[in-house]
């Protein structure tokens, strides 16, 4: 007889219930563990390394590659009025 139930792999950095992604991924699970997962990634880096921050809109993560050459990108004339280094459509090339 075989188990039907499926396998629940608990994730380290998930807090302490293991599997809880936090109530904030459940409010907002399109956008609910970004920053975590971007802390996590800013924190791997090399000291100097470029990120690129496409769409980065009113560039809520800056602060987050402080350590590294952080360069934002969004549409001309976007939504928001912050200065980015580049600003192009996502469909077109940047180099």
């Amino acid at each position: 007889m075989t188990n039907c139930l499926a396998t629940i792999h608990l994730q380290p950095r998930a807090g302490w219930l293991g599997w809880w992604p936090g109530l904030r991924a459940v409010l907002d699970p399109e956008n609910g563990r970004i920053r975590r997962f971007l802390e996590e990634e800013a924190a791997r880096l090399a000291v100097g390394s470029k990120v690129l921050d496409a769409s980065a809109g009113t560039r809520p993560y800056a602060t987050l590659f402080c350590a590294q050459h952080y360069e934002s990108c969004d549409m001309p004339d976007g939504f928001y009025r912050c200065p980015h280094d580049f600003e192009c459509h996502l469909d077109n090339r940047l180099f």
